[in-house]
């Protein structure tokens, strides 16, 4: 019988991502949340929660968008992972268009 995607994985809080560390003293990446396999508990499709405080800091989301999300670091060994955004203030339509530049 198949498995349902709910008996494959179990999510955890804070786990660490090992195969992406760099050398100490560096921390490794820890996610906000991951769904784990149970099969492979180093195979985790990662969850980033991001605070944006305002419409105009949106800068260091970017940034991590593009030196940690877009480069496979965020799930070396899947090929899905989610970010996301929590807007506390601002237009989401102006931290959509800083994105997409």
């Amino acid at each position: 019988m198949h498995k349902t995607f709910s008996e494959s994985l179990y999510i955890q809080h804070g786990p660490y991502e090992n195969a992406t560390r760099l050398p100490a003293p560096a921390q490794p990446p820890q996610y906000d949340l991951a769904f784990v396999l149970y099969q492979d508990r180093k195979i985790m499709w990662p969850l980033e929660a991001k605070l944006l405080r305002s419409d105009a800091t949106v800068a260091a989301y970017v940034h991590d968008i593009q030196n940690e999300f877009l480069t496979g670091r965020y799930a070396p060994y899947a090929n899905r992972s989610a970010m996301l955004g929590y807007l506390l203030r601002g237009s989401p339509a102006k931290v959509f268009a800083k994105i997409e530049v």
